[in-house]
């Protein structure tokens, strides 16, 4: 799962262009474009990202468009007009996208390092040297017959106890659980759904009081998704475009629903318990 993880662009976590939320390059360009032209900026940076050294030919601009479902006289727009992105010798990227992924970068880096020397320290042969630490096992003596002869009440007793511990660490193993996320997507979803608890905080200074109400939320998101993973990250997407406090299936929003007001009554249990819940309270 690890490695396929790593192969996957879309495993890998960044803040989006969300970060850019006050800046004035930023707000031009949508002042301009409106939130197609966030759409577009999202869709790009998220192209950029999978392509070497995160930049990308200006020639194939026209291509992008096509590839991204976007006008290709407003992607043009978007990289030369607004100083968001750097166009240099005919290729164009993004700094602000370069620095934001430079940590990962470093990352791999670094793991690529640590395993190549971990290589050599095989093939020379040493010793682990974590190995060398641990203390070395040492084998207690056998009971002897009147130590392993059990007196008249005490078997009861043990066993007894025996049954006491078996039952605390259910107990405990049992509040262990109920304190963890039950993610019902694909692991690398948890990146996503950390993005939209971020934004919900950021904007809106919401926070999931306990691990349950958070629970209930990704289950109703799982739900309104067809139990796509792939359509969810788009629901927070457009709902984080939006600027929406709740999170809608993809035919309420293109109904223009914008997340503010309850639902008809023909619909009113429609989308996610915390839809309904942001809806009450703005109402």
């Amino acid at each position: 799962m690890s490695k396929e993880k790593d192969k996957n662009p879309d495993s890998i976590y960044y803040p989006r262009y969300i970060a850019w939320g006050r800046d004035p390059r930023y707000l031009k360009m949508k002042r301009k474009l409106g939130h197609e032209g966030a759409g577009i900026l999202s869709e790009l940076l998220d192209f950029l990202r999978e392509q070497d050294q995160y930049s990308a030919s200006v020639e194939t601009i026209d291509d992008i468009a096509y590839l991204i479902h976007a006008d290709a006289d407003k992607l043009r727009s978007i990289i030369n007009e607004f100083e968001l992105f750097r166009v240099e010798d005919g290729l164009f990227s993004s700094t602000w996208l370069t620095a934001a992924l430079k940590p990962l970068d470093e990352k791999r880096i670094k793991l690529q390092e640590a395993g190549r020397r971990g290589g050599e320290q095989s093939r020379k042969g040493k010793r682990n040297p974590v190995m060398d630490d641990q203390p070395e096992a040492t084998l207690k003596p056998p009971l002897t017959d009147a130590e392993a002869t059990i007196k008249p009440g005490e078997g009861h007793a043990e066993a007894s106890r025996v049954e006491e511990s078996i039952v605390e660490k259910r107990k405990k193993n049992k509040s262990k659980e109920e304190d963890i996320l039950n993610n019902p997507f694909p692991d690398d979803f948890l990146q996503d759904w950390q993005e939209w608890k971020d934004y919900k905080l950021r904007e809106h200074r919401f926070r999931y009081k306990t691990i349950k109400t958070e629970q209930e939320a990704i289950n109703d998101l799982f739900e309104i998704s067809n139990k796509d993973p792939g359509q969810a990250r788009e629901i927070i997407r457009k709902s984080i475009v939006n600027g929406y406090k709740g999170l809608f299936s993809l035919k309420n929003q293109n109904n223009g629903n914008n997340g503010s007001s309850i639902a008809p009554a023909s619909s009113r249990n429609a989308g996610t318990s915390e839809e309904r819940v942001n809806a009450a309270a703005s109402w």
